[in-house]
C-alpha cells in the first residue's frame, strides 16, 4: 500500500512540474501561453521574447546524407551551443524546456550557462 501511495504521489508531483509546449507558424506556446515568437530571414532563425529581446538565433547546414547541423547562438549570454541531435525550433525549445531552462516563458541565463557546458558538443 505505501508503495502505491508513493507512486501516486510521484507521478502527480512530476505532472505538476511539466509543461506542455506547442508551436504555430511564429510562435511558440507554452502551458497555453503565447511566450516567444519565431521568425526566419533566408537562411537564419530568430527566436524573440514577447518584448523583442534577441533570444536565439541559428542557422541549420545541410552536412550531406540527408543529415544537418546547427549552431545555435544565445545573444544575452554570447555563447555557442551546438549538440548532433538538436536541429531547429522545436528540437532547441524542447531541450531548454525539458532541462528547464525555459520555465514559466522565461529563459533563465545562469540555467542556459549549466546546460551549455553540459551538452555542448562544439
Amino acid at each position: 500500500m505505501k508503495k502505491v501511495i508513493l507512486l501516486f504521489l510521484l507521478f502527480f508531483s512530476m505532472k505538476s512540474f511539466s509543461q506542455t509546449v506547442s508551436f504555430s507558424k511564429d510562435s511558440i506556446i507554452i502551458n497555453s501561453k503565447l511566450c516567444m515568437h519565431f521568425q526566419q530571414s533566408n537562411d537564419t532563425s530568430y527566436i524573440y521574447s514577447l518584448d523583442d529581446k534577441k533570444l536565439i538565433q541559428w542557422q541549420v547546414k545541410p552536412i550531406g546524407g540527408g543529415k544537418f547541423s546547427t549552431t545555435y547562438f544565445f545573444p544575452g549570454i554570447e555563447k555557442t551551443f551546438h549538440k548532433a541531435n538538436v536541429n531547429g525550433r522545436n528540437a532547441i525549445i524542447m531541450a531548454l524546456v525539458q532541462f528547464k531552462v525555459i520555465e514559466d516563458c522565461t529563459l533563465y541565463e545562469k540555467r542556459l550557462l549549466k546546460f551549455i557546458e553540459k551538452f555542448n558538443e562544439e
